[in-house]
């Protein structure tokens, strides 16, 4: 039985017990013929008993909801260092990420292309260190916005098929890229991922060319930007009902 479950319960044996007092009250006082002031110890005596089972409905409503409100607090408590360290920065570079692949042109260049296989490389690279540090199990206020989340991640994961079959390959290796170069004194800005690219190293070589074939899909790279859209729409707002849960 769940405290939901429990809480029901008392609710309803409070309240029928109630009005089996009242009940029985009433009929002794209309079939008893007492004085008003003989009346008085048995009104006296029901509004007792009524005021003891409100109170106890009252307590019982009030520690369930403060437990709620410590359980939620400590929960943020947990949570809120891997938001800032995790969360935020997979969402912002999501974001990035997805309004990178709206060319400015018909077409991209080899600028943007560059900057797309960067964003790939941030996007899934802090989603490798967030695994490394945290586990990767995504915590919020709930198991439903977990999953929500999770859904979002994995649907984006099954559209962004930027190297075919061959994608979590060179998803991998880019992910081991940024772990490998990004520093905490050296960030691995876009600059110089790009350096990196003019002429590209062997690892970046060819998943650069998968994608910029994959670029010229344009049905499949909509549907990509719209996936990662949501995924950073629906992580923002859990988070912003997370945040609002523990104030």
């Amino acid at each position: 039985m769940n405290s939901t479950e429990s809480l029901a319960i008392l609710i309803i044996v409070g309240i029928s017990s109630g009005a089996f007092i009242v009940g029985v009250a009433t009929y002794f006082l209309d079939t008893l013929t007492l004085e008003p002031e003989e009346s008085v110890p048995i009104y006296a005596g029901v509004m007792v008993f009524l005021g003891g089972i409100a109170t106890a409905i009252f307590q019982e409503l009030s520690s369930r909801y403060k437990e709620r409100r410590d359980n939620a607090r400590n929960r943020w408590q947990l949570v809120f260092p891997i938001l800032k360290e995790s969360y935020i920065p997979w969402i912002n570079a999501g974001k990035k990420f997805s309004s990178s692949l709206k060319p400015k042109d018909d077409k991209f260049t080899d600028s943007e292309i560059n900057r797309i296989l960067y964003f790939i490389c941030l996007f899934f690279g802090i989603r490798l260190d967030f695994i490394l540090k945290h586990g990767g199990s995504i915590l919020l206020g709930s198991k439903e916005e977990q999953e929500k989340v999770e859904n979002a991640y994995e649907k984006l994961k099954n559209t962004l098929q930027w190297a075919g079959n061959d994608t979590p390959k060179h998803t991998s290796n880019l992910q081991h890229y940024f772990i490998s170069n990004n520093k905490s004194d050296d960030p691995m800005v876009f600059q110089k991922f790009a350096d990196k690219l003019d002429p590209p190293i062997i690892s970046l070589k060819e998943p650069r060319e998968l994608l910029s074939a994959w670029l010229q899909k344009k049905e499949e790279v909509n549907k990509a930007k719209i996936a990662i859209e949501e995924f950073t729409i629906i992580f923002d707002k859990a988070i912003a009902d997370f945040s609002g849960q523990e104030k």
